[in-house]
């Protein structure tokens, strides 16, 4: 027994609310061990008494409920706990050596703003495009949930727009504000990355938000490598999507307008490199964009124009 009590969900309550309790961040439970919290960066102990494999596998039955045999087949599993209305956790299980073993992480139940989480002030320019591909990117631990998550807050206080997020698990939730969202859990709201993302082209988003690595998805993938028009129109299918409504070679020559992509990329990329040859020659913007580039590169290296050249007498 631990905490006077041998039901599995009990024993799993109590040391959660410990680590709330302890203002930690994460815990550990696993078959044959004791129950240990990661509290301001440590690994702590939370007991001296060890979990028997039937209870670790009780309480990953209890967890994962229909899906447990999922779990069996794939060897690992993500997937939320909801201790209370204040407390949620991700949870990753998987089989190893001696059995089972979870990794509870405690999710903030408030959403931080950029601020509040001292990231920098830059990403506000973020939240105010109109079209691109944003990737964060970062270590395990290094906080791209939480940080994703401040981004959609902020379109979600600032803008009206139609925001669809894809996620395994769904961790932080949105309440609709001035935008309104949806978000779908893989292996609850639908089968898989690619298919969600599918669907998503013809559910008219502002936005798509997709909570893993993209190259899991063959969809994504193709969607970012892509450089026909006729994909680009079958993406942005929405009539006032500015994309849908230009060729490929007008949607890179943007790119390059706005910093995003440089003019060796368009051209590498470009069904008609011609085209957007011409497109360049005869943008007034891009050539003053150009002067302006070439003059601080001249600044920067200390380049003047040479003097005149003065005729031997």
């Amino acid at each position: 027994m631990i905490n006077g009590s041998s039901d599995p969900v009990l024993i799993l309550e109590h040391f959660l609310d410990k680590l709330v309790e302890k203002e930690g961040s994460g815990l550990f439970v696993k078959s044959g061990a004791v129950v240990t919290a990661r509290i301001e960066g440590d690994l702590t102990p939370l007991t001296a008494e060890t979990l028997s494999d039937s209870k670790v596998e009780a309480i990953a039955r209890h967890i994962l409920g229909v899906q447990y045999e999922t779990f069996e087949r794939q060897f690992e599993y993500d997937t939320m706990y909801v201790l209370n209305a204040e407390s949620r956790f991700r949870v990753n299980l998987f089989w190893h050596l001696d059995g089972i073993a979870m990794v509870f992480r405690l999710i903030p139940p408030e959403i931080k703003t950029i601020e509040a989480l001292n990231l920098p002030k830059q990403l506000h320019r973020l939240t105010k495009l109109e079209r691109g591909l944003v990737l964060v990117t970062g270590t395990t631990g290094s906080g791209k949930p939480t940080t994703l998550a401040s981004l959609i807050e902020e379109i979600n206080r600032e803008r009206r727009k139609h925001i669809i997020t894809i996620e395994d698990p769904v961790e932080f939730v949105h309440v609709d504000k001035k935008s309104v969202i949806e978000q779908r859990n893989v292996g609850l709201h639908t089968k898989g990355f690619n298919q969600a993302l599918r669907a998503a082209m013809r559910e008219n988003p502002d936005i798509i938000m997709v909570g893993e690595m993209l190259f899991r998805s063959p969809m994504a993938a193709h969607l970012i490598r892509t450089k026909r028009d006729f994909e680009l129109n079958d993406v942005m299918e929405n009539e006032h999507s500015h994309l849908g409504s230009t060729t490929f070679n007008q949607a890179l020559f943007e790119l390059c307008l706005n910093d995003v992509i440089t003019e060796e990329v368009a051209y590498s990329q470009s069904g008609s490199p011609t085209d957007l040859q011409l497109m360049f020659a005869q943008s007034s913007a891009y050539q003053k964009k150009i002067g302006n580039t070439l003059e601080n590169i001249k600044e920067e290296v200390g380049l003047k124009q040479p003097p005149p050249l003065v005729e031997p007498e």
